[in-house]
């Protein structure tokens, strides 16, 4: 006789159950894998509009190395992505280094643009299956507008924080 426990636990595990990682969460992996196995001192995640090119996360190392990272659900998205101007011509891309991040099975590294790395995930797994290449020529211009955008966005956070504790009366 199986107990009603045991019986839940096995449908709680079977694999048509399982709840499929959502975009979102494969971005904060992706964001914490930038500062963890990457040692990213500064990371981006979803990316703002004041660029061209939005990234789902970007990060940067203490020798200012970039290190962009897109995120895929599917095959179909990732064969979208190939259309963009930025992906077509590199030079016009972001990223010294270019992951895509995917769940297990979606792409194979014969399946990537020259020079991308990627990185699959499977459960709580991640693995590296093809490291990315240095692109030399990149939009720097575009880097920097993120930065200066992100920074803004701080500081008027900042002063909004200050403004509000004067009125509060505690200053």
């Amino acid at each position: 006789m199986v107990s009603k426990r045991a019986a839940t636990k096995d449908k709680e595990e079977s694999p048509s159950k399982k709840k499929a990682p959502t975009h979102d969460a494969l971005v904060k992996r992706a964001a914490k894998w930038l500062e963890t196995s990457q040692r990213c001192s500064l990371v981006i995640a979803h990316g703002c509009m004041a660029v061209h090119e939005m990234p789902d996360a970007i990060g940067w190392d203490s020798g200012l190395t970039t290190i962009l990272v897109e995120v895929k659900m599917s095959r179909a998205d990732f064969l979208k992505d190939r259309d963009k101007s930025f992906r077509k011509r590199p030079e016009y891309g972001m990223g010294q280094q270019r992951y895509y991040f995917v769940p297990k099975g979606i792409i194979t590294p014969k399946d990537l643009p020259l020079g991308w790395g990627l990185v699959e995930v499977s459960g709580k797994s991640l693995r590296k299956v093809q490291s990315s290449g240095r692109f030399a020529k990149r939009n720097i211009p575009a880097e920097h507008r993120l930065l200066y955008t992100v920074a803004c966005q701080q500081q008027r956070a900042l002063t909004d924080l200050h403004r509000m504790w004067r009125k509060s009366g505690r200053a």
